[in-house]
């Protein structure tokens, strides 16, 4: 498994068996850097499922601003930045073969995918929670 550059937080690749002490330790790594730089906020939400997908079918979340990143959390972890317009979210669990794009309008971010509801974190009925990250 590599390790990103500087907080050496982990980076699966398809092969590697991921657990839950891993994510522990990358979120205390994590928490030790935004408590010692001390210039961000976070907030934390969560949303519903519908089952949609595909190329007219967003999922929307609105902010209170727009944050610096958005982190969905579900069957695929997708890593937003609230810094570019629009862009591609490749989960890493599967080796890169689904994606999402997503796009920002003011505090607004929408994403679709074509691989499906589970690939778009919008299947029906799931609760989906996210993180959102802003400067202080």
């Amino acid at each position: 498994m590599t390790q990103t550059t500087n907080f050496h937080l982990n980076q699966w690749s398809p092969e590697d068996y991921v657990r839950r002490t891993d994510f522990n330790a990358d979120n205390a790594k994590i928490d030790a850097a935004l408590a010692a730089a001390g210039n961000c906020r976070i907030v934390t939400g969560s949303y519903t499922g519908t089952g949609e997908y595909g190329d007219y079918h967003y999922t929307t979340l609105t902010f209170e601003e727009r944050p610096l990143l958005v982190i969905l959390l579900g069957y695929y972890t997708m890593l937003i930045p609230g810094t570019e317009e629009s862009g591609c979210s490749t989960p890493v669990c599967d080796g890169g073969n689904s994606y999402s794009k997503f796009s920002w309008s003011d505090n607004t971010l929408k994403w679709n995918s074509l691989s499906g509801s589970t690939a778009q974190l919008n299947a029906k009925d799931k609760v989906y929670r996210y993180i959102a990250v802003y400067e202080a």
